[in-house]
């Protein structure tokens, strides 16, 4: 596929870009599932549907600062453990729905699929403000469809333990990995002046933030607390599956096309060959260059105006008023 991308399309540069932002990407996913795994959630109560929703609830809104892998991660084992005796398929199921899909809606860190739109150009709370009115009615919805089928479950789960508190947490140090990780989201040199682009100095597909990023996961995973990450269950199968999985299939959220990694690549060309709807403007970006989000973004919504541009950031999106 790449070898078509770069021979019969006519250019490496898309593929230069896919790459550069899906090592963004795995960078965030990787560092934040693995500070992540080294603090441990015990939870001393018996599983109810209404301390189930409380806990998907949580979870789902912690999903956007931690990231849906490292809040799976945090959470997953105490679920199951509150449901033991009484755990069924669509606890799982919903589960994944809310806390590893939906939850993390809000924020580019929430969907790392997000991150992606925000390395291009929107800005950090777009999806908030744009966002939030949809994703609690729809989190509103998971959770009350979860609560009436888990009423409907009459098995019943061992009562907490008594003398030991509702919620611990064990391994906290890592929550400072998960900081320092956060941070470096914004270490970007197109954000702040003072750092500097690797991608323009040395022709590398990757920035200072991603260095930071794998630094620390590397450090997190050394110095976690072992007891936690062996209750965790921590292994590096999920960030493999994720890997593999996603250079075919991750989309551009931030396009307002279906833009994947590589198989969108095609489409770009072409439609950057042609400028039909771009208004002869480039949807690949160039060395140095923020990329353009396509002007016909703003046509579909009937927005072609100045409005759409914003000036001394060398981008163009798609503001819906």
């Amino acid at each position: 596929m790449a070898a078509y991308y770069i021979f019969a399309m006519d250019s490496i540069l898309p593929m230069e870009h896919a790459i550069a932002e899906y090592i963004s990407f795995i960078a965030l996913v990787a560092s934040l599932f693995i500070a992540a795994s080294g603090v441990f959630v015990n939870v001393n109560v018996k599983g109810t549907p209404k301390n189930n929703v409380i806990l998907l609830l949580i979870a789902s809104v912690i999903a956007n600062f931690i990231a849906t892998t490292g809040s799976a991660m945090l959470f997953i084992r105490s679920y199951m453990r509150l449901n033991r005796g009484r755990l069924k398929a669509y606890h799982i199921v919903f589960f994944i729905f809310l806390v590893a899909n939906v939850g993390g809606a809000l924020t580019p860190i929430g969907d790392p699929p997000l991150f992606l739109g925000f390395l291009r150009g929107v800005p950090f709370f777009w999806t908030f403000t744009h966002v939030w009115f949809i994703w609690l009615p729809a989190t509103a919805m998971l959770l009350f469809i979860f609560y009436v089928i888990d009423s409907r479950n009459k098995d019943e789960s061992p009562d907490p333990l008594p003398g030991q508190k509702t919620v611990s947490l064990s391994g906290t140090k890592s929550f400072i990995w998960v900081g320092i990780i956060i941070v470096a989201v914004f270490i970007d040199p197109i954000i702040f002046d003072w750092v500097p682009d690797l991608k323009k100095l040395w022709h590398v597909p990757f920035g200072i933030r991603e260095i930071i990023m794998l630094t620390v996961a590397f450090l997190a995973y050394i110095t976690a607390d072992q007891e936690s990450m062996e209750k965790n269950q921590f292994h590096f199968e999920p960030i493999r599956e994720v890997g593999w999985l996603f250079p075919g299939n991750l989309r551009h959220h931030a396009t307002g096309v279906a833009a994947d990694f590589e198989l969108c690549l095609p489409e770009c060309r072409l439609v950057d060959r042609h400028h039909v709807l771009l208004g002869n403007r480039s949807f690949i970006r160039h060395p140095g260059q923020r990329p353009h989000i396509p002007e016909f973004c703003c046509r579909r919504h009937g927005q072609i105006r100045a409005g759409c541009e914003r000036p001394g950031i060398g981008y163009r999106f798609c503001q819906r008023n």
